[in-house]
């Protein structure tokens, strides 16, 4: 949206991994940073940020990389919180504390609902 809305500034994307949006078929990944490189956003991949001087509007990478910026957005990916899932589905969670799901229906994987019962009659 800003490299569309502001063509003038110079927009970076920086990304630990080795392709964009990680979790979606390649497709998807080559669009994303074929529009990207469209719009002329330079992307830097296999670069973790690991230290930001907001005084000096300087990062750093791992790679020892240092570069400039003047307005940064940190998005660090979604996270989904999996803890009612680790209490009453944990084989619904893997060991990345991702949660398990078949495509296309995205149902939970495996399912199981032995520790789902009916609502209690308590009301």
């Amino acid at each position: 949206m800003i490299a569309s809305k502001f063509p003038e500034k110079k927009v970076m994307l920086v990304d630990a991994n080795s392709t964009l949006i990680k979790r979606t078929p390649p497709k998807a990944q080559k669009i994303a940073l074929d529009q990207c490189i469209k719009l002329g956003i330079e992307v830097l991949l296999n670069e973790r940020v690991v230290h930001f001087d907001v005084l000096n509007g300087t990062f750093e990478t791992a790679t020892g990389r240092k570069l400039q910026f003047d307005k940064v957005i940190i998005a660090t990916g979604p996270v989904p919180n999996t803890e009612l899932f680790e209490y009453f589905l944990p084989e619904a969670i893997n060991s990345k504390k991702e949660i398990m799901v078949h495509f296309p229906r995205l149902c939970l994987s495996p399912l199981s609902l032995s520790n789902v019962g009916p609502p209690s009659s308590g009301r």
